[in-house]
């Protein structure tokens, strides 16, 4: 009795399922290889407020606290100065040029639409990127003289 299929036709087979399964592995290897690689997002470095110690606020130095306003007419002030709003990063450059303690308190319009406080807030930080941006409630706003902390 003759086999149904030679040893020969059986090699051959073989042969090709196993280069048909490395080309795909190749072809598999090279398709994710190609893609990107998928960035880390990146957002807006904003620091939580919490009550000062007497420890923290004795650490403070130079106590004046820095309020930066946006309003939604296009104007901006720091500590109820009014300036235009493209000065305001090089302004915080030069009042925290030699503080220690780098942060400042935001207050935004409620009126103001968010993509225009985004974009606002990256300029300060694309000037000043070792600045902290300190987002508080309206009632921590009220609090923010001494009492709160970075």
């Amino acid at each position: 009795m003759r086999p149904a299929v030679s040893i020969a036709t059986m090699t051959r087979h073989w042969t090709r399922s196993l280069a048909l399964v490395l080309l795909t592995i190749a072809m598999l290897a090279l398709q994710s290889a190609s893609r990107p690689t998928p960035q880390k997002p990146q957002g807006l470095a904003l620091a939580l407020v919490h009550p000062c110690t007497y420890e923290q606020a004795s650490w403070m130095g130079d106590d004046r606290q820095i309020f930066v306003t946006y309003l939604p007419d296009g104007h901006a002030q720091i500590n109820d100065l009014p300036f235009a709003p493209e000065e305001i990063p090089a302004e915080l450059a030069k009042i925290f040029q030699y503080r220690a303690f780098r942060f400042i308190w935001i207050r935004a319009d409620p009126h103001l639409s968010y993509g225009e406080l985004a974009a606002n807030l990256s300029k300060i930080l694309a000037k000043n990127p070792d600045l902290k941006l300190l987002l508080p409630t309206p009632s921590q706003l009220v609090k923010a003289t001494m009492e709160l902390c970075p």
